[in-house]
């Protein structure tokens, strides 16, 4: 009758087992086929014995003191596997018989890639056991155990899941909880970039399937869970807290994702959506923001002072590190949000109350006035760079007229210089000719 079972619960296309071959869309939910390896033949073609059976008979029905006797009097093999390749944890874990998981794991049972069922099953006590009762965790990561799922998952299900582990799963599923709970255990999603194959069969095939793991890297639930995990454990104002914020996050995922568009041709459009995915995700960030003081303490990143690559943004505006950022990295939508704009002209026009209210008629007539007296506005501030009235030509809309007439002045220098080429017998001795070649010298 056991045997019966286990034959018919073969016909279920959402159980996993060591001996399937899992294949996942990267944006569809995961979908199995029936496949073994050569090793495993021999176990799915050997008859159980008759302890075996009832082995996994007392493991179905949840027969916890059956199962403990089994293994202790008839010394049943804790990770022998059925007609259908499947082992006892797995068929605990896939009923949800948390007794019987408890069990077996305490009988030293092989979690391995147990953890990815648990995941898609979408059982977070199934985890939370797994992950406790990992006996290769070190108590300062939780690396080992994922990379053992990874790795036993590979070895006996193909090599899709090279590229997955339970972390990507539980985000391609769109689990919260069980997305929060890993995260808090230290679990990442490594950068598919950062990872170099040996020779160029396995480069190529990495590249294929990094969409795989890209996918759970731009995802909001994982951006969003692991800037809250970092933030408790990280300095604040420390380069790892900056690169795991969401804004910096999505601004240079979105970046990269777009490069990657352009050279993977086979995932283009996964590759397009995502980056718009992150660049939208950046917006609906922004819009939280309630008034100026949050949208200025949105836009001003003090920790990427601190960070290799960035180390230009230095010496801009503190207020406007992000959107240095995001100018860098040609993200369009968030520099033209309304909020960035807002911080923008609070920069630009500071000093300048009114000026945006000014018509435009008044305010030509400034700009040609100021462009007339450029030349003693800048020399009186080189003489008294500390006087309150040539400060104000540190504010960034001076500045921006100062560089405006700065050009019109030297256009004007190279037009008078022009003509006097052209009556050089009449001006050649002339003051003009003097003054208008000490100008030019001094541009």
């Amino acid at each position: 009758m056991a045997v019966n079972d286990s034959m018919s619960a073969s016909s279920n296309a959402e159980e996993i087992s060591d001996s399937r071959n899992v294949l996942f869309s990267p944006a569809e939910e995961p979908s199995s086929a029936t496949s073994v390896d050569m090793d495993e033949m021999e176990v799915l073609l050997g008859p159980l014995s008759a302890d075996e059976e009832a082995f996994f008979e007392a493991v179905r029905t949840g027969d916890k003191e059956a199962v403990q006797n089994l293994i202790k009097t008839k010394h049943v093999d804790v990770n022998c596997r059925n007609t259908n390749g499947e082992t006892a944890l797995q068929i605990a874990v896939e009923e949800q018989a948390i007794d019987i998981v408890h069990a077996l794991l305490k009988n030293k049972a092989d979690i391995g890639s147990t953890l990815f069922q648990a995941v898609r099953n979408n059982c977070l006590q199934c985890v939370k056991i797994l992950v406790a009762y990992d006996s290769n965790r070190k108590t300062t990561t939780a690396k080992p155990l994922e990379r053992l799922a990874a790795t036993t998952a590979r070895n006996s299900s193909g090599k899709f899941d090279e590229f997955q582990t339970p972390l990507g799963l539980a985000v391609l599923n769109e689990n919260y909880e069980i997305v929060e709970f890993l995260v808090s255990k230290g679990y990442k999603v490594e950068d598919p970039q950062t990872q170099k194959a040996q020779d160029a069969a396995e480069r190529n095939e990495k590249e294929s399937m990094a969409g795989l793991k890209t996918l759970a890297l731009a995802s909001p639930l994982y951006i969003s869970h692991l800037f809250l995990h970092e933030s408790k454990h990280l300095g604040l104002r420390s380069a790892e807290h900056a690169a795991s914020d969401p804004l910096f996050r999505c601004i240079v995922l979105k970046k990269k994702l777009k490069e990657l568009a352009s050279s993977e041709d086979e995932f283009r459009d996964d590759y397009r959506a995502l980056s718009a995915q992150c660049e939208n995700f950046a917006i609906k960030l922004l819009d939280e923001c309630r008034n100026l003081e949050e949208i200025a303490a949105v836009l001003d990143m003090p920790e990427l002072e601190k960070m290799k690559d960035d180390v230009h943004l230095k010496d801009k505006e503190k207020r406007l590190r992000v959107l240095n950022l995001a100018i860098k990295y040609q993200n369009m939508k968030f520099i033209a949000h309304p909020y960035s704009q807002v911080m923008l002209n609070s920069v630009v026009y500071k000093g300048t109350s009114g000026w945006h209210k000014l018509s435009f008629p008044v305010k030509l007539v400034l700009v040609m006035l100021y462009t007339l007296f450029m030349p003693l506005c800048m020399l009186g501030y080189m003489l008294t760079p500390t006087n309150r009235v040539t400060k104000k030509l540190e504010i960034p809309l001076f500045k921006l007229m100062s560089q405006a007439s700065s050009v019109i002045w030297f256009l004007v220098l190279v037009t008078t210089s022009a003509f006097e080429d052209k009556y050089d017998t009449f001006l050649r001795l002339s003051p003009l000719s003097r003054s208008t070649l000490m100008l030019l010298c001094m541009f």
